[in-house]
């Protein structure tokens, strides 16, 4: 299913963009695919082949902007930008200080609480999802 969601995800990012996705490597929980788009964002792809963007904190979904998570995946880039302009508490759990996070779920910055954190809390403030999921991919991680 990954395979399969990386190359649609390729596909529509350089039909649309005309920009490249890095190959995919697999997190270290093994669970995700993580590919940089252009070498400027990280996206993931869940094993059931849902989109992330780890650094990104909030991205409009359903807007009229980007009417899906895949069309914002699709322009990473372009919301990693937005984040940038705004002021966020990267204390209080989600995204991260820099848009490229590696497959430790780490983002390279001595600034960022995931330079620090326990996996379980990196995947937290990586992936939407609850405190609870993260723990049972956790648990369960081939």
């Amino acid at each position: 299913m990954q395979t399969k969601k990386f190359g649609e995800l390729r596909e529509a990012v350089k039909k649309r963009r005309g920009l490249n996705l890095s190959e995919p490597e697999r997190s270290v929980d093994g669970n995700y695919f993580l590919t940089i788009m252009a070498g400027a964002v990280t996206v993931s792809i869940g094993p059931k082949g849902g989109f992330n963007i780890p650094a990104v904190r909030k991205y409009a979904n359903g807007s009229d902007e980007y009417p899906s998570v895949f069309d914002a995946v699709v322009y990473a880039d372009k919301c990693w930008e937005r984040q940038e302009t705004l002021q966020f508490d990267l204390a209080v759990g989600k995204g991260h200080d820099k848009p490229i996070v590696g497959a430790d779920w780490k983002c390279r910055s001595a600034g960022c609480p995931c330079s620090s954190e326990k996996l379980v809390d990196r995947l937290y403030r990586s992936l939407d999802r609850t405190r609870d999921q993260v723990e049972v991919l956790v648990n369960n991680s081939p």
